[in-house]
């Protein structure tokens, strides 16, 4: 599973769904405005999360982004209904010594039209009538362990956080290193809702992964669930 979450706003639920856009260490000094660093869960390929139209390509998020007009912004785990995912997600690389997220992307964000879309100019390989969105996370058992990677950090090796799967999490407005993750709700749509202990309070982008659990099936034998990763 991919999860971008941003700090600070993980007091509640947010939603998960197979795909992120996130920036990398942005600061007013470096000629963007808005947060640090910040990042959202992409909608659903299903409900035309990524739309192409008049050179202009727009996305919408399942919760409210941070994102700002001038910031770049990085795609991640997109599919395609129409036009090629791979014009559209950003490259990952590690030699080594540092990571790196590069070409496509980043994409300068040119507008904010509403709290949970933002806009940029289509790159070669974006065309009109494109749609994408994220996959989905669909035949979900249960969330057993989660390993947490820190995407918008430059250090090799990625930051690494391990966490413990709890069956329900409270509220909790205290800000430190997560320890805990809760999958509050399956929706069936192909989104999870999921809650963590305690809310980051630092950088963005993190991926759970290898989290699920095993769920017996009418036949009673096991299937995993295909969402894992």
């Amino acid at each position: 599973m991919r999860l971008l979450f941003y700090p600070r706003i993980c007091a509640k639920p947010v939603g998960l769904s197979g795909a992120s856009a996130f920036t990398m260490n942005i600061t007013p000094s470096g000629g963007s405005t808005g947060v640090q660093s910040s990042g959202a869960s992409i909608d659903l390929a299903s409900s035309n999360g990524v739309t192409v139209a008049a050179g202009v390509v727009t996305v919408k998020t399942l919760e409210p982004h941070r994102f700002a007009t001038g910031n770049g912004v990085y795609l991640f785990g997109l599919t395609a209904t129409t036009g090629l995912a791979s014009k559209y997600n950003s490259s990952f690389t590690d030699n080594g010594n540092q990571v790196a997220w590069g070409t496509p992307g980043p994409y300068v964000v040119t507008s904010v039209p509403t709290p949970t879309s933002f806009t940029f100019a289509a790159a070669t390989g974006q065309n009109n009538a494109d749609v994408l969105g994220a996959p989905g996370i669909t035949n979900f058992g249960w969330l057993t362990a989660s390993t947490m990677m820190e995407l918008n950090n430059n250090s090799s090796p990625m930051n690494v956080r391990h966490l413990a799967a709890m069956r329900n999490l409270p509220s909790w407005s205290k800000l430190a290193d997560p320890e805990q993750v809760a999958v509050m709700k399956d929706f069936g749509t192909g989104v999870l809702l999921i809650r963590m202990m305690y809310p980051p309070g630092w950088g963005v982008g993190s991926r759970p992964s290898s989290g699920c659990g095993r769920q017996p099936s009418s036949s009673s034998s096991d299937r995993r669930p295909t969402s894992c990763r």
